[in-house]
């Protein structure tokens, strides 16, 4: 089943104005006019369970949650429908107790650059242009400052963990008729309504560590050093490709392969320090431990990728690298795939006992529905 949380920005019909929004052709900003227009904007997360301090947690939007919003000319996702609404910025702050969370606006200060303004707005409204064209509306996260194209948005795989990001689109982009076609001249409407349902654009690699028949005698501390996700054979023709940056089409969802660097392995480590989060604790009640790396998607075939764990007890400790099986990576949903899929959880569960060792291993989409269970005790 898919969980969803709908939160609702009801922007209102009349707020603080100023030159950084939207202006109406006479260039002077009204209170409200027939060439000017606000957009209720209703902002939810449909695929979201992030793990890490960086990765968006839960159906919740959380705290500083920011997506980038491009006000295009109708059928033009070329063409800004007003230079200051080109990638301008929305940002959520979550609420005290009881309270709603709220969002901010800001429009763009230098089109060229794609600079923000440093006025903020609860608000957003679309202006008539001089060929009365109406406005479509698209939208990515996060926010990435710049004069950025919706088709080429970039991106990188951090390689630290607590540095990773999601890269999410809305599933609305795709869609002929949402959010497309908002006609700053209508009067028979106070406000214009946009939904933009954020999905993931990668996939999400979970390593789960248990520590086992621990003991409160005991106080050793594993920590995690890195993980490694590395061809098997450098040189081989492979199926499996690993890539560390490049761009995504925020239209459609789709990596733009073409525009990514491809790499032999990719490394993600802890960070140094003694953040407890990052210690699997022998002798506490809960021994349980996940480190998440975001993967840009990828199909395989047998043998073809391996994971290399380092983990630190007093020295180094390095695990013997597992060998990806596709069976372990088959989707049964649609035709039949092996491999990673923007959207879902993979997840590889370890034991330590003495030495370490993988008991199992799922799929499962980011909204929880479990689609593919392989055990391998």
């Amino acid at each position: 089943m898919k969980h969803s949380i709908l939160l609702f920005v009801l922007l209102p019909l009349m707020g603080a104005v100023g030159c950084q929004k939207e202006t109406s052709n006479f260039g002077i900003e009204t209170i409200r006019s027939t060439h000017e227009i606000p957009v209720n904007i209703h902002a939810s997360l449909a695929d979201s369970q992030g793990p890490t301090k960086a990765i968006v947690r839960g159906t919740d939007i959380p705290d500083h949650f920011s997506y980038g919003l491009f006000v295009c000319a109708e059928g033009k996702t070329n063409e800004a429908h007003k230079k200051n609404s080109w990638n301008l910025k929305s940002s959520y702050t979550e609420g005290l107790e009881s309270e709603a969370g709220s969002w901010s606006f800001q429009y763009v200060d230098n089109f060229d650059s794609g600079a923000l303004s440093a006025n903020t707005y609860d608000h957003i409204t679309i202006t008539s242009r001089d060929d009365n064209a109406t406005a479509d509306l698209y939208a990515y996260a996060p926010h990435i400052e710049g004069k950025i194209n919706p088709k080429a948005i970039p991106f990188e795989i951090a390689p630290e963990i607590r540095n990773q990001v999601d890269l999410m689109y809305a599933e609305e982009n795709d869609d002929p008729t949402a959010n497309k076609g908002l006609d700053p001249l209508r009067t028979d409407v106070d406000a214009l309504e946009a939904n933009f349902t954020f999905k993931h654009a990668l996939a999400l690699l979970a390593f789960e560590f248990e520590i086992k028949n621990h003991s409160n005698q005991y106080s050793t501390n594993y920590r995690l050093q890195s993980i490694t996700i590395q061809k098997k054979d450098p040189q081989a023709n492979t199926t499996a490709q690993i890539y560390q940056s490049g761009t995504f089409n925020a239209i459609t969802g789709n990596i733009n392969y073409d525009d990514c660097n491809k790499v032999d392995k990719l490394v993600v480590s802890q960070i140094v320090g003694s953040d407890p989060a990052l210690i699997i604790p022998n002798g506490t009640s809960d021994p349980d431990y996940t480190a998440y790396v975001a993967l840009v998607p990828t199909q395989i075939e047998d043998n073809e990728l391996e994971v290399t764990i380092v983990l630190n007890k007093q020295n180094k400790m390095t695990v013997k690298p597992f060998v990806l099986k596709k069976q372990f990576v088959k989707h049964l949903v649609g035709e039949e795939e092996y491999g990673f899929q923007g959207g879902y959880i993979y997840t590889f569960r370890f034991t330590m006992d003495n030495y370490l060792y993988l008991t199992d291993f799922n799929i499962k989409q980011w909204d929880d529905t479990i689609t593919h269970i392989s055990s391998i005790i």
